[in-house]
């Protein structure tokens, strides 16, 4: 049987022979392009060829080069706002994330929870409906 070895295969081989070859230690982490491209060539080719000619396990790559490659998305700090019992607030709230949105959760001693995201901090509705929900099926 007669197999024959894609270009782009050999070339990024080439690649990988010559950084073992010139590697510190043995442990060495690999350059971020080189592994970029080892999974770049994972998702054209099979896993059998991959292992076969560059020697490597294609499962290993999956998960480290997008770790290492992408930027962690900042998450918002949130903000907590004590309503008042008269749905009027006594001083204008800063928020400092993004002051024209706002996400309410709630939940019940019987494990019900209500999450309502709007486009706008209106009191008086809020009030209305935590008291609803929190009253639940006393009504």
């Amino acid at each position: 049987m007669k197999t024959t070895i894609p270009a782009e295969v050999l070339a990024v081989k080439n690649r990988l022979d010559q950084w073992r070859a010139t590697r510190n230690h043995i442990r060495e982490r690999m350059p971020v392009d080189l592994r970029q491209a080892m999974v770049e060539l994972c998702q054209r080719h099979s896993p059998a060829l991959i292992r076969r000619v560059l020697k490597i396990d294609p499962w290993r790559l999956n998960g480290s080069v997008s770790t290492m490659t992408a930027p962690k998305a900042k998450t918002q700090e949130a903000v907590f706002i004590q309503l008042p019992a008269d749905g009027v607030l006594p001083a204008p709230i800063s928020m400092a994330a993004n002051p024209t949105s706002f996400r309410l959760q709630l939940e019940r001693p019987d494990g019900s929870r209500l999450s309502l995201t709007s486009p706008a901090l209106d009191l008086v509705s809020a009030r209305q409906i935590c008291a609803d929900f929190l009253r639940g099926n006393q009504q």
